[in-house]
Parts: structure tokens; sequence; C-alpha cells
């Protein structure tokens, strides 16, 4: 149950960079990430993705942030949130396991601004793995004035959910904060490939490894609205990816000979056409979006997206060129 939190999706802020050539990705810079400032419309967060709380809570969400009261029927209240549309996610290494280690980013803290609540009574932060496990808890104590929490984290490794709790008694007590935000820890590097480095992560942590396509958006299930010509992209930024260091050459190729066995031999055509977007029925063969278009341009991002790739990692391009 609750917020279903993209980590990838993040912009940093407030970061200093400094210049350095593309194999020294060794000194560590920290930035903010905003999770949320829970000023949705209609139980949205400003994500786009819903936040629940738990039962017995009753959640109100306004400009000034978000206040979860407990009712008398409970002895503890408040919500959790999932951190990764994709299940779980190693917050020791944010980006999806294709990047260099050296170019990973960590979650290093959790930042909470205008927290208060009713005075004297816990408030809890619980990091929860896939089996329902404890990865980390902490917890401080309410108070009737807006303060500041801030909790170094350890490296954390794989979890599903963040969970936060208030230990109420009585009915009416109450927890209120402004905002959420994680501290991440990011290599030194020039602004353009920190830029890039984040950017391909996004679309690389929408790649279905399985199928070899590219999801529309985070907030869509892999397989229900598969983009073409993102896929198409995604090979090309993973022979430029390579080309900075930021993954290897096996992984490099990996992808793009995937990216090129799924686009020449499983999708559907129309009069030489790709689709715009597919899906995948039972049994595993992909077919048209019903309702969307047999698509010229998206056929050509796709194909010259692919070829630039195999280009760019000397592979045989024999089977793009005929197609195209």
């Amino acid at each position: 149950m609750g917020l279903i939190i993209p980590l990838l999706a993040f912009s940093a802020c407030g970061a200093e960079s400094s210049s350095r050539s593309n194999d020294a990705c060794s000194t560590r810079e920290t930035s903010l990430v905003l999770v949320d400032d829970f000023r949705g419309v209609g139980g949205r967060t400003r994500l786009d993705t819903t936040i629940t709380s738990a039962p017995f809570s009753w959640l109100e969400r306004s400009d000034d942030g978000v206040m979860v009261t407990v009712d008398a029927r409970a002895k503890a209240g408040g919500w959790s949130m999932a951190l990764s549309p994709q299940g779980t996610i190693d917050l020791s290494s944010v980006l999806p396991r294709e990047i260099d280690r050296s170019c990973q980013t960590a979650v290093t803290a959790l930042e909470v601004e205008g927290l208060f609540g009713t005075s004297g009574r816990p408030f809890s932060c619980t990091f929860v793995g896939s089996e329902g496990e404890t990865v980390f808890s902490t917890s401080t104590t309410l108070t009737s004035t807006p303060t500041p929490w801030r909790v170094e984290l350890p490296p954390l490794g794989r979890a599903t959910s963040l969970a936060f709790t208030l230990d109420g008694l009585e009915a009416e007590e109450f927890v209120h904060l402004r905002a959420l935000r994680f501290e991440i820890a990011t290599p030194r590097v020039a602004p353009a490939l920190r830029y890039f480095t984040w950017t391909y992560g996004l679309l690389l942590a929408n790649w279905d490894r399985e199928t070899g396509l590219v999801q529309d958006k985070a907030s869509v299930s892999p397989g229900a609205f598969d983009a073409v010509q993102a896929t198409g992209g995604l090979a090309a930024a993973s022979a430029v990816a390579f080309q900075l260091g930021v993954i290897g050459r096996s992984d490099a190729e990996r992808i793009v000979r995937k990216v090129g066995s799924t686009l020449r031999d499983q999708l559907p055509r129309f009069h030489g056409l790709w689709p715009h977007w597919v899906r995948t029925r039972g049994g595993g063969s992909l077919a048209i979006v019903e309702g969307t278009e047999w698509s010229s341009i998206d056929t050509v991002i796709a194909a010259v997206g692919l070829l630039a790739a195999e280009e760019a990692l000397e592979l045989d391009t024999e089977a793009t060129v005929t197609f195209l």
C-alpha cells in the first residue's frame, strides 16, 4: 500500500560540481532530491502517484504539507510508500545495475521539513524489505512546533517501501510534515556527464530486459504501453554511455543486440512501419496498442537509433540496413 515513488524520476538540486576526466569518478558530492511536498490534487503526489494512509488513520493534504490523524480505534497510525515502481530498489546503488559502481548514486540521509504533532509521542521511519523485514528503522519524539528532522542513513541495500508510524494511544493524536527529501551522494563530475548519467538511468530503468522494450513511463506496467521510439533511443544512448565510461562494453552490446532482435524480429508491421506503442499479449507476442498509430516518424527514430548504436559499437548492421 502507499505511495509509489520512482526515485529515478527525481532531479538533483543544490549540487555543486567540478570538472574531471571521465575515468575518475572517485570523489563524491551530496544533493537533495524532493520526494514529496504533499501538494498533489485528489490524493496524487506531485510525481503523479498515490499516497494511502494506514487503517484508522486520516490523511489530509494541503499547500502547507500533510497531516495524519490517528482514529480512536487505533493504537498507531501512519502511512507507507513504495520506493520504486519496479518493486525493489538498491538504495546504495540507485541507478540500474548496468551503471558502473563508480558512477552510482546512493541515498545517504532522510530529511523531513516542518515536522510537528502531538507533543511527546514517538514518530518512526522504517525502510522495509521485500519480505516485510525491517531494513532500517529510526524514531524521534514529536514536539508542538515545526522542527526539521534529519536522519543519517547507513548503506541500506535493497528495500521496497518507506513507512512512517505515529504511536498514538488516544483519539485525535496527529503528525504533520511539510516536505520529505532524500540526500544522495553522487560522483563529483562535470555537470554534462552527471545529467547524462541520470537521464540515461531514467531510460534504462524503464527497459524490460525480457522483452527488450522500454516502458512509455515508469508508472505504466511493462508490456502494457511500451514505446518503440524510446526503445531505439535506448540503443543509441547505450552506445554513448559506453563511450563515456558509464557502462561497460559487454552491457552496451547486450542491450543493443536485445533491442535489435526485438525491433526487427518481434514487432508487428503494417506496410513496413512499426507501431508507435506496443503491448505484450498472452503468450508473449507483441501487438499495437489499440487506438494508436502505425508511425513513420517513430519507425525512423527507432531504426536510426539502433543503426547508430550498432555502428558505434562496431556490431553487424546488415539486418538493420536491410530493414531501412
